[in-house]
């Protein structure tokens, strides 16, 4: 026996085109339905057609209420439906005669489709087929596409779509100023649910200034797809939900202002042939680029979360370019994850072109996380965003940790919240390749900074004596490393040796590859991201060094290190590796370059060597490693560690700066 289909139609003044309506539905091939119709309060001859259908056919549920708008009869007819899938239908539109049965057909082989729609073919008042067709119902026709296109706009055509119910029962219609059916498609697709589409016309829609269904853009004006994107992003930040989603109905949203924005100026930027008034082009073209950034900005004033925690703790905001693969996030990580009780911990960070990768560990700390990049392209509206995060979450403390937007915004923030507490915590001293880096571009928001702390000594030094900061506004906090977690191994170590960091400019990742094409005598690994990657993946193919294994992110470092016989870092600057303490927890030695705060670390002959250049490298793995390991005592290497650089020594230091 067929599944039971429940149709809903609501029906408002439709007397003209509602017996076509009703009758395309009733000689469906597919005979096992209900039809629920809703009589919105109609004052024509509406409610008279659908009783003498009612009579002919015991099919149809007729309820008939006062008017209260299609959203709530929608919800109403929802609560009635008895059927195991739910398919839409307009009062004013057509159904072919086998929509029915290929819809049923379509979701009872594709268990995982939520809601299956078809294609529609435009008619006119009259019947008639126009020549033009729906674009987006085209374009979007795999599952990633209509996912893709629907954060841009609707490509689903309502009255041509049939549900689960216990999805239409679960989700519902929410109130909105028309769209509500967009709305619906959003929130399914930001849950998971698959939409699908049978690529076949399954219904004539008709195109006439009363259609109940709007088409996107094509029947809507922009000013409401606005508001329609708005009151869902909305919506789903009260449910504390940002996702893939979300994001992309952001960006989109963004879009959309610049659009409208565009679409009601007065005038056009045009190339004026003289010098003079080539010059007032380039003024007034300046001047519209102010546009985005207010389109922008009233975006964000309904987009701050407000998480205020019920409890007296302290609210710390760390404020980070991203969250990725690289000791700075680690640090951040592991003082948040060490004092998880101890304060209510905050998110924000601010720079673009990166996946933060290591999002699902920061979540474990705190659900707080914007990643406001994502969302804000302009450094303004970043400020003004950090700044009404920290009014509206009550911060107590900032935590800056390379974040040019979180420097930038601390005029402003310390203005507004004369009271907050702002740290930062810088790592290294910077070079040519990023103009100084944190340490010279905090310079002139140092006046904002409370307290820096730094990783070595070496840099409170560079500090003083480099910028004049004040000796007592710097503390030295080593960074530590879990040393329960980083024990050394009973096995063996393979014979391999690993590089782990960020692939830029400052990690000099090129000079391990050159390490392994030269000895061939040990297997050579490499893991992280960044961007000199593939400048390294094809620097390894050209020169066909098959010796060195690349291994891109890995979740931690701790196999990779118990697996080999020694860390290499090839860096140009350094602060204080994370990596370097990790593996002396561990009990291996490290071959690391004379810079930073790493001399504060490497006892010579007790836990590592030291190296000039790439010469002295090279020297060094030969001399100390092509035997087999007696030269290193894996305990002594532990036993430093644990005496200056324990995470417990170091979250001990935070706890009492913050």
């Amino acid at each position: 026996m067929t599944d039971l289909i429940s149709v809903i139609m609501p029906v408002y003044n439709s007397e003209k085109y509602l017996a076509e309506s009703i009758e395309s539905i009733l000689k469906q091939s597919y005979k096992n339905f209900e039809l629920i119709i809703i009589n919105d309060g109609s004052s024509d001859e509406s409610l008279n057609i659908i009783n003498k259908y009612n009579k002919k056919d015991k099919r149809i549920v007729v309820i008939n209420q006062n008017n209260r708008g299609i959203v709530e009869s929608l919800n109403t007819a929802i609560e009635k439906s008895r059927g195991k899938f739910i398919a839409r239908m307009d009062s004013d539109d057509i159904c072919v005669i086998d929509r029915f049965k290929e819809q049923v057909s379509f979701l009872e082989n594709n268990n995982k489709v939520g809601l299956v729609a078809g294609w529609v073919k435009l008619i006119d008042e009259d019947g008639k087929d126009l020549a033009h067709e729906w674009a987006e119902d085209r374009k979007a026709q795999t599952e990633e596409e209509i996912k893709a296109m629907m954060t841009k706009t609707n490509c689903v055509a309502h009255p041509t779509v049939m549900v689960r119910t216990e999805l239409m029962k679960k989700y519902k219609y929410r109130e909105q100023k028309g769209g509500e059916d967009y709305d619906l498609w959003l929130r399914m697709l930001s849950d998971g649910v698959i939409i699908s589409k049978v690529k076949k016309n399954l219904l004539k829609y008709r195109i006439h200034d009363k259609s109940i269904t709007g088409m996107s853009n094509a029947k809507s004006s922009l000013k409401k797809i606005i508001n329609l994107k708005n009151n869902f992003l909305k919506y789903q930040i009260s449910r504390r939900k940002w996702g893939e989603i979300e994001k992309n109905v952001l960006k989109s949203l963004r879009s959309d202002y610049i659009n409208y924005y565009a679409d009601h100026s007065s005038s056009k930027i045009i190339k004026y042939p003289s010098k003079a008034l080539r010059k007032s082009a380039r003024a007034y073209n300046k001047s519209k680029k102010i546009k985005p950034y207010f389109a922008e900005k009233k975006i964000l004033k309904e987009m701050i979360p407000n998480n205020l925690a019920e409890n007296d703790k302290k609210n710390v905001l760390f404020i980070l370019p991203w969250m990725t693969t690289g000791g700075a996030d680690k640090v951040a990580l592991d003082i948040a994850s060490g004092l998880k009780n101890e304060y209510n911990w905050h998110f924000i960070t601010t720079e673009p072109e990166n996946d933060n990768s290591w999002s699902d560990y920061f979540l474990k700390v705190s659900k707080n996380i914007c990643h406001i990049s994502d969302f804000i392209k302009f450094q303004r509206n970043k400020t003004y965003f950090i700044n009404n995060y920290c009014k509206l979450n009550n911060i107590d403390r900032v935590i800056i940790s390379n974040s040019i937007s979180g420097y930038i915004s601390l005029p402003t923030v310390k203005k507004n919240i004369k009271e907050i507490k702002v740290l930062d915590i810088l790592h290294g001293e910077g070079g040519r390749n990023d103009n100084g880096g944190a340490p010279k571009f905090m310079q002139p928001y140092e006046v904002f900074i409370d307290k820096h702390i730094v990783v070595s000594e070496y840099l409170k030094k560079y500090l003083v004596n480099t910028y004049k900061n004040k000796n007592k506004k710097i503390t030295v906090i080593h960074n530590g490393v879990d040393t329960n977690f980083f024990k050394p191994s009973s096995k063996e170590a393979k014979n391999k040796i690993s590089w782990i960091g960020r692939f830029s400019e400052e990690k000099n990742p090129l000079l391990f590859a050159k390490l392994a094409q030269k000895n061939k005598k040990f297997d050579f690994v490499m893991a992280g991201d960044g961007p000199m990657y593939e400048l390294v993946e094809q620097y390894i193919k050209d020169n066909q060094i098959h010796n060195l294994n690349l291994l891109g992110k890995i979740k931690n470092s701790k196999s990779l290190i118990e697996e080999s016989r020694a860390i290499v870092m090839t860096s140009r600057m350094e602060g204080l590796p994370i990596v370097i303490l990790e593996a002396g927890s561990m009990g291996k030695p490290v071959f690391v370059p004379n810079v930073g705060g790493i001399p504060e670390y490497v006892v010579k002959g007790g836990n590592g060597i030291m190296h000039n250049n790439e010469d002295e490298l090279f020297s060094n793995i030969s001399k100390y490693l092509n035997k087999k390991n007696t030269y290193w005592e894996a305990e002594k290497i532990r036993e430093n560690v644990i005496k200056k650089y324990s995470l417990e020594k170091m979250l001990d230091e935070y706890k009492k700066i913050i």
